[in-house]
């Protein structure tokens, strides 16, 4: 049996909706899987998935991630290469955590003030304040590209294709913060169609990824007494 086209595995993730970043982790995942079973994907069996999800030294978050990255390619094989025999993984691994508290109104000033403040860096502040003034999903925030500013309006694609959009406020939520329309301008100017909304300094061409854009948030929630500030958190207080 051919091994897998990760590549097409990818494509075929991004089609659906996923992000670059969910579709890099799955096919991660699905290699993993492999490797773990010394198989290929398409002659993997019930049993084998048992044995593999029963192993020690998996913690019950990757059990899990590692399901939905399974499932992921049963839908692929199925759709794609015309086999709806590969089995499915059960959720048998449920994951449980406690959601973090959103964001109150004094806090979400807070948090908007110290991403202009002197002591915080620039891009910090600007991708945090971005997020607080958008309501954007990291992944959303990290591909967004100046091709999708629109006047005054953020052009989204988000789950299973499904596009959104954002008015960009002209208001200052308060003395010292830019508004929306103001912030997404200057994070725009100078760059070119293909460029991203959130990237690099020295190439305007490279994408923040998730993992730069949790750190900023960390260091300006550290900074406002909120250690464990999360995009999820300024999402929910935007909401």
């Amino acid at each position: 049996m051919p091994g897998v086209d990760y590549k097409q595995f990818g494509t075929f993730l991004k089609a659906r909706g996923s992000s670059d970043h969910t579709a890099e982790a799955y096919v991660k995942d699905l290699r993993f899987i492999e490797r773990k079973l010394n198989a290929e994907a398409l002659d993997i069996t019930p049993d084998d998935l048992d044995r593999l999800f029963s192993r020690k030294g998996l913690s019950a978050a990757r059990n899990q991630r590692l399901k939905h990255a399974w499932n992921a390619f049963v839908k692929f094989a199925a759709k794609r290469l015309n086999r709806p025999d590969v089995p499915k993984a059960e959720y048998e691994a449920k994951v449980r955590w406690k959601p973090k508290p959103s964001l109150t109104p004094d806090e979400r000033l807070q948090v908007f003030r110290t991403c202009f403040s002197q002591d915080v860096n620039p891009e910090d502040g600007l991708a945090v304040a971005l997020l607080l003034h958008t309501g954007m999903r990291r992944e959303e925030a990290t591909t967004r590209q100046v091709v999708d500013v629109t006047q005054n309006k953020l052009v989204i694609l988000g789950k299973e294709d499904k596009t959104r959009v954002i008015p960009l406020a002209r208001r200052e939520p308060c003395f010292g913060v830019p508004s929306a329309f103001d912030l997404v301008k200057a994070l725009t100017s100078g760059k070119n169609a293909n460029n991203f909304v959130l990237s690099h300094a020295s190439d305007p061409g490279r994408a923040w990824s998730n993992s730069r854009l949790y750190e900023a948030c960390g260091r300006i929630g550290k900074a406002v007494g909120l250690p464990d500030l999360t995009p999820h958190q300024l999402r929910r207080g935007w909401a």
